[in-house]
């Protein structure tokens, strides 16, 4: 499945760029998450409640920041796994100034599901993946601008 999306925020380039690549930082708006420990400066271990319908469980998720490229694009990628199943995500960001306090984000993410949540259908799993990245992106606006 891919996912796709942009996204204004209030926000100095600068700012927001130090705080979405940086591990420490982006865990603290990660939603679900329960614990999370920093291997180096661009890889995490991390415990995960996540769920899907009915199945809700909490994932085993190791990340990794793969690619950097100035103060604009960067590619993350995510292993996770429970007893329900598992998911391997790819996703890549580019931030935009579009004045001195105010930037957009645009991110595609590929992610593949195996195992009982698979299973759910494409719909279930859309609305919550939906509902994930707005809550994410909520967070990090509140973040970044408080």
């Amino acid at each position: 499945m891919i996912f796709e999306g942009e996204r204004e925020i209030p926000s100095p380039k600068e700012r927001l760029w130090k705080f979405l690549t940086n591990l420490e930082s982006l865990a603290s708006v990660i939603p679900g998450l329960q614990t999370y420990e920093l291997i180096d400066e661009d890889t995490f271990i991390a415990n995960v409640k996540a769920g899907v319908g009915p199945i809700k469980q909490v994932f085993k998720v190791k990340g990794k920041i793969v690619e950097k490229k100035g103060d604009s694009f960067a590619k993350l990628e995510m292993q996770g796994s429970a007893s329900s199943g598992f998911f391997d995500l790819k996703s890549a960001m580019e931030l935009m100034e579009l004045s001195q306090d105010r930037c957009k984000l645009k991110w595609v993410t590929e992610v593949n599901i195996g195992g009982l949540i698979a299973s759910l259908g494409s719909k279930i799993l859309s609305n919550t993946a939906e509902k994930i990245v707005n809550e994410l992106f909520n967070n990090i606006t509140k973040k970044v601008c408080s």
